[in-house]
């Protein structure tokens, strides 16, 4: 299968250009000089966990950002994670790529799915985050500029409160670019719950958001209290864009 895609150039800054890829199967290669590489398998055998191979995979996206937070611009580099599940075990820990790095438009941060559903179908037995909290994926910081492609997301509510599958916070600044493409995102809950929302946009920066799949975004509480959205912006200086979406069962 393939599929058309909005892609940003390395400067994420520059306008859009069309090329096509093939979901799940995109080779990972020698990292280029000024690009950095780690893995996640929350099945990886190690012995070690620092990421630097699939053996030695980190075992949560959350233990990479922990263990690779840096500052981007002054070590001039770019960063991609791949993330894959050899065994099926789900990553179950929310994360945060927060204030502990530093980023611009050509130093950035990028999170792939490595052995998402070829068919686009939610796949269990593929890398997925399946998380009981409040998100999967935030991005908290001035300048940050982070991809989010080929993710399986699902947000799990137990307990009285919001969801996010992923959350742009609003200490985004202007210059904050986030892309989220080619991901399926979904919630489920059993207690309660309230403004539950796919992707969440307070900051004052650009949400670009495109061939993904949004399902089953509201409230688990009945009555309803709040409301809930596939995609909603919080900010009255930020911006979403969304291009080639399927949202369904919203309410």
């Amino acid at each position: 299968m393939t599929i058309w895609t909005k892609e940003k150039s390395l400067a994420m800054s520059e306008p859009y250009e069309l090329h096509k890829f093939w979901i799940g199967e995109e080779v990972v290669s020698v990292a280029e000089s000024n690009q950095v590489i780690r893995y996640v398998d929350p099945d990886a055998p190690g012995p070690t966990h620092d990421g630097t191979s699939w053996n030695n995979a980190y075992l949560s996206l959350d233990a990479w950002d922990k263990g690779e937070a840096t500052n981007l611009v002054s070590d001039g580099n770019y960063h991609t994670v791949y993330c894959r599940s050899s065994g099926g075990t789900a990553d179950t820990v929310q994360t945060t790529v927060g204030s502990d790095w530093t980023m611009d438009s050509t130093h950035y941060v990028d999170i792939r799915g490595f052995d998402f559903p070829t068919d686009g179908r939610w796949d269990e037995s593929a890398y997925r985050m399946e998380v009981t909290g409040y998100q999967c994926i935030g991005v908290d910081g001035l300048n940050h500029c982070v991809k989010i492609r080929n993710m399986q997301l699902h947000c799990k509510e137990t307990f009285d409160g919001e969801l996010r599958a992923v959350d742009v916070s609003h200490t985004c600044g202007n210059n904050s670019v986030v892309e989220v493409g080619g991901c399926y995102m979904k919630s489920s809950g059993t207690l309660g719950g309230n403004t539950n929302i796919g992707v969440a946009n307070k900051g004052s920066g650009l949400t670009i958001i495109y061939n993904s799949i949004l399902y089953d975004w509201k409230p688990y509480r009945s009555p309803a209290v709040g409301g809930s959205w596939a995609i909603r912006n919080y900010s009255d200086t930020g911006t979403i864009n969304v291009y080639n979406c399927t949202i369904c069962q919203t309410g």
